[in-house]
């Protein structure tokens, strides 16, 4: 009996140990990926010349949800894996802002806009920013990330159209969203903002999911040949 108990304790800990392993692996492999993240859409812009369909405001304001979350994990000392992904997209965030304000023509404004983005960023990282204050933040960041897809899904709507988008861009946002639900749950502690951030991940995920199925209802249809 008493070699059962052990034997039945010592398959717990393994499984305990296995998932603990899997879900370090994941997130490694989420801030891995993360760096090809919004490589297909810097690509097609550039291949194309234009930033047709693409939301400015929207890439702003997740511009913003990111300098509140990613800087979270910096300020509060989670483990790179548990926010890593977020540093990552975060610069090449910085590149597609860029972009499609030079080719939408709204360069100086979108920059206007973006650099206190930047700034605030940088500012919750170093703790410049009371802890209070970031976590009110960090609480309003599903809010900030409906805003950030909202003008986009509108803009495809009214449009019948996802021009210049990626599919391949919010296919990996999307895929990285659902499993950062998972990674956070069994990584980040609940003193350290686990709640808010699984619903941010989940709510991400969603809305990257409503772009995705505009991708499949407003795909061209090949012309008819005689």
């Amino acid at each position: 009996s008493n070699s059962f108990c052990t034997l039945l304790g010592c398959c717990a800990m393994a499984s305990a140990d296995l998932i603990k392993l899997a879900s370090a692996s994941l997130s490694y492999a989420i801030v891995a990926g993360s760096g090809a993240l919004k490589v297909p859409q810097l690509l097609k812009i550039l291949g194309n010349h234009s930033a047709e369909g693409l939301s400015l405001p929207s890439l702003l304001l997740e511009s913003l949800s990111y300098a509140i979350s990613t800087s979270w994990g910096i300020a509060r000392g989670l483990d790179f894996k548990d926010y890593g992904e977020g540093v990552i997209i975060a610069f090449q965030l910085v590149a597609l802002v860029v972009l499609v304000a030079y080719y939408q023509r709204r360069l100086v404004s979108g920059l206007a806009i973006f650099t206190p983005i930047v700034a605030l960023g940088i500012a919750l990282s170093l703790r410049l920013i009371p802890q209070e204050l970031h976590e009110m933040m960090l609480s309003v960041t599903t809010l900030i990330s409906i805003s950030s897809r909202l003008p986009q899904i509108y803009t495809n709507y009214k449009r019948k159209s996802t021009g210049q988008l990626a599919f391949l861009t919010f296919f990996l946002a999307f895929g990285g969203g659902a499993a950062r639900i998972l990674t956070t749950f069994l990584n980040v502690p609940w003193e350290k903002g686990k709640a808010m951030i699984m619903l941010q991940f989940v709510v991400a995920a969603s809305l990257n999911f409503a772009v995705i199925a505009q991708m499949w209802l407003y795909k061209k249809k090949p012309v008819k040949k005689d």
